[in-house]
This record gives structure tokens, C-alpha cells and sequence, in this order.
């Protein structure tokens, strides 16, 4: 996640959270800096600063919860597929489809102690 916002001071703040160590570094900077070319290019204004909840609802948005849902993101987004490619994003969109598909089949350690000890 990338984003701009203006600090209680007037100045602008760039945040930048890699979202996991699995995440291809190069992949996530490439968009990075692309994100942040579009803003300059677009003259978008940084929102302001996010000071309580969570801050996956600034600028009106939702950071997908999981997997399945930042694909579905990510398939809306032609930011992204234009950043990236085309090719290369239905290439990860389906190796990450396939990855939630394969999460989806595992039971839960969780789960096996919640559910399986009551029968």
C-alpha cells in the first residue's frame, strides 16, 4: 500500500507498507513508483491524515481482507494491469486464484480443535 497524506503539520507524508515478506520486491516498488508518478501526473491531493479505525478505510476505500478479494481488487483495477501488463496479470491474478483455491481445502488446526473435539 502507498499513499499520501498531509500531516498536522501541513506537510505530506508518503507512506509506503510492502504488504507481506512473500510480496516480489521489485514487482511491489515498480507499482510503487508508478503509483506515485499517476499522482503527480493527475494532480490527485493527498487525503488527510487517518487518526482513528483502521486504515484500510482511507480515501473511502477498503483494503481487501483477503486473498480472494485482492484478486478481485486487482482484476478492477486497470491501474495495475496497465502498470504491469496484461499478460502478467492474468498470469499472477491466476497463480493467486489457484493459491486461495488450494488455502481454502486446509483444515485449520483452529478449526480441528474447535469443531472436531465437540462430536
Amino acid at each position: 500500500m502507498i499513499r499520501a497524506h498531509k500531516c498536522y503539520d501541513g506537510e505530506i507524508k508518503i507512506e509506503v507498507r510492502i504488504p507481506d515478506a512473500s510480496a516480489n520486491p521489485y514487482l511491489a516498488i515498480a507499482v510503487c513508483m508508478a503509483a506515485g508518478i499517476d499522482g503527480i501526473k493527475n494532480k490527485i491531493e493527498p487525503t488527510d491524515r487517518v487518526v482513528t479505525g483502521s486504515a484500510s478505510k482511507a480515501v473511502g476505500k477498503l483494503l481487501p481482507e483477503n486473498l480472494k478479494e485482492a484478486v478481485k481488487f486487482m482484476k478492477d483495477d486497470k491501474f495495475i494491469t496497465e502498470t504491469i501488463g496484461e499478460k502478467y496479470s492474468k498470469i499472477y491474478m491466476k497463480a493467486k486464484t489457484d493459491e486461495w483455491n488450494e488455502y481454502m481445502k486446509q483444515v485449520s488446526k483452529w478449526e480441528i480443535d474447535r469443531y472436531l473435539i465437540q462430536m
